[in-house]
């Protein structure tokens, strides 16, 4: 009997890539697809989220493209590992409501010297540094209030390319950590964290295990993609995680 296939996603920070691997590990196909990021000013690193969904998009046909009819048939899950510490502000069809904001954005100094504790790198597992999300949250709550507060969702990479494949507003506890607003010890979002990033817990997604199915992709999506079968999403987790798994 075949084994299935899998697609492996990576969406970086300047590019997705997408490969297709047997139960060896044996790579198959590959796909590559480039996206812009852009500094308005000074520490400022920001993307279009819907670029993070295109790319993969582009990605996942162009591997899928160059597999026979018979592996295409195979390919049965696909787990997306994804840079951490970016987010959006996402409205209720998932339309980004600004640019997104960048792991290597430096524009919350202020926001780290204001609550960036031993105590919050103890409850978060970050130390306190502009490079976690939940500062920038907090900078957005001091700059962009309006949007902000109007905002359906906060989001990760991985919580927006899981809404673009299957509609749900789900993330892997593995990624969603990277927000900063994680009680590392429950794996659960934590009040206190919320109250200093100005957030309401509605506006976060529900969470689920590392590698457990979080359902089918959007089978409009995976026909385009060349498939006839049912493929099941994987929640994954960060890049720099997928690598020292690897």
């Amino acid at each position: 009997m075949t084994s299935p296939l899998v697609i492996g996603v990576d969406s970086s920070t300047t590019s997705t890539k997408a490969i297709v691997v047997d139960a060896s590990g044996t790579v198959l196909a590959q796909g590559k697809a480039e996206f812009a990021m852009s500094t308005p000013k000074v520490d400022h690193y920001e993307q279009d989220p819907r670029d993070w969904w295109r790319s993969t998009d582009r990605a996942v046909a162009e591997a899928v493209g160059a597999l026979t009819p018979d592996q295409r048939g195979r390919i049965s899950h696909l787990c997306a590992t994804i840079q951490r510490q970016s987010f959006a502000l996402v409205d209720d069809a998932g339309e980004p409501l600004r640019p997104g904001i960048l792991w290597l954005d430096g524009r919350a100094a202020e926001q780290v010297r204001r609550f960036g504790t031993e105590h919050i790198h103890q409850l978060t597992g970050f130390q306190p540094d502009v490079t976690p999300s939940v500062y920038k949250i907090a900078w957005l709550n001091d700059h962009e209030p309006e949007v902000l507060q109007r905002a359906h969702k906060v989001v990760g990479v991985h919580a927006y390319l899981v809404h673009a494949m299957t509609g749900r507003w789900i993330d892997s506890a593995a990624a969603a950590d990277s927000l900063g607003l994680f009680d590392m010890a429950n794996l659960t979002w934590s009040d206190e964290m919320l109250g200093h990033a100005g957030l309401r817990e509605e506006q976060l997604c529900e969470l689920v295990p590392a590698a457990s199915v979080i359902g089918p992709i959007d089978p409009a999506i995976t026909r385009a993609w060349g498939l006839d079968q049912e493929v099941q999403l994987v929640a994954a987790c960060g890049d720099g995680q997928a690598a020292a798994l690897g």
